[in-house]
């Protein structure tokens, strides 16, 4: 009984009686079960979110270079070279500070794009893992549990546990 009170006595309510354990087992098992899958289930959200952080901060390091696309290469190379007006491609007089100028500045905007997409994402996995104080009152004393149901509601709608 001590160990049941130390481990999910603290999430299911403490118990006085052997019996007491059992029914609490036998009566809020299930939700307990769909209070941890909740559980992990937000902290792979996290971990997610983690990673597109760290996305993030590995693409304000790329070099110019690294962070232009093939065709932004192809339109750099074509901006180099004079046609037939002695301009680049987009009607630009061709110097190689013009070119260095919109190459930098289509890395830069590349760089600011892949920033923005991945700290959205982020946004969006740290919004499903919530942050909210609502609570699963079907569990007893969980509002008092570090973890306080994590999970947003329209994401825990879409989580299942077997007899939950």
């Amino acid at each position: 009984m001590n160990q049941y009170n130390e481990t999910l006595g603290k999430t299911m309510g403490k118990a006085s009686s052997l019996a007491e354990v059992e029914n609490k087992l036998t009566k809020d098992g299930p939700a307990y079960i769909k209070m941890t899958l909740y559980k992990a289930a937000a902290q792979l959200a996290l971990q997610d979110a983690a990673k597109k952080a760290y996305e993030a901060e590995q693409a304000k390091l790329k070099s110019d270079d690294d962070s232009l696309t093939f065709w932004d290469k192809v339109m750099d190379v074509l901006n180099r070279n004079p046609g037939a007006a002695g301009e680049g491609s987009r009607g630009i007089p061709n110097t190689s500070e013009t070119a260095d100028r919109e190459k930098k500045k289509q890395a830069e905007n590349r760089r600011a794009q892949v920033v923005k997409d991945a700290q959205n994402e982020q946004k969006k996995l740290e919004a499903i893992a919530g942050d909210s104080d609502e609570c699963d009152h079907s569990i007893p004393a969980q509002a008092d549990h570090p973890f306080r149901a994590k999970l947003t509601s329209a994401f825990r709608g879409k989580l299942t546990t077997p007899n939950a």
